[in-house]
């Protein structure tokens, strides 16, 4: 009589060391995959912070050189794309959570890690892209209005 398992195939011919063998290189393996996943977390959480840092504080520079100098036109229009650049990077956060919201989520029904969905990721990665976008024009703008100043 022979039961039924869900092992895979040529496991049941492998002695105790082998199967032992095999199931440390695949926890070795999960350990890697988590650890680089890990990894791309962390970046895209710095890229994140650093987007709305910059450009909220470039906002407040603004603010604070408007003080002394006045504002112009380039002036303002240099701080409202900072702001921009700020909303951008916060969509962007908020995408980034729905994302990983997605891949818990995905995770918990498959029992293993499941990439999101390309919309929420690629939103996020965008909007990231645009903040910095924004933080260039900004500064572009920024120095046109102080020259004139």
């Amino acid at each position: 009589m022979t039961i039924a398992t869900n092992q895979p195939a040529g496991i049941a011919n492998m002695s105790n060391r082998d199967v032992l063998l095999e199931l440390e290189r695949l926890r070795v393996s999960g350990e890697k995959k988590l650890v680089i996943w890990r990894a791309c977390l962390d970046l895209a959480q710095n890229a994140l912070k650093t987007v709305i840092l910059v450009n909220g504080a470039a906002v407040v520079s603004i603010i604070a050189f408007a003080e002394t100098r006045g504002l112009t036109n380039s002036l303002e229009y240099g701080a409202l794309l900072f702001a921009f650049g700020v909303a951008l990077g916060v969509v962007a956060s908020f995408m980034a959570y729905l994302s990983q919201y997605e891949v818990l989520m995905n995770s918990e029904e498959t029992d293993g890690i499941v990439f999101s969905r390309r919309g929420k990721r690629l939103a996020g990665i965008v909007a990231c892209f645009m903040s910095l976008a924004c933080f260039l024009a900004g500064v572009y703008l920024s120095v046109q209005g102080i020259h004139s100043n």
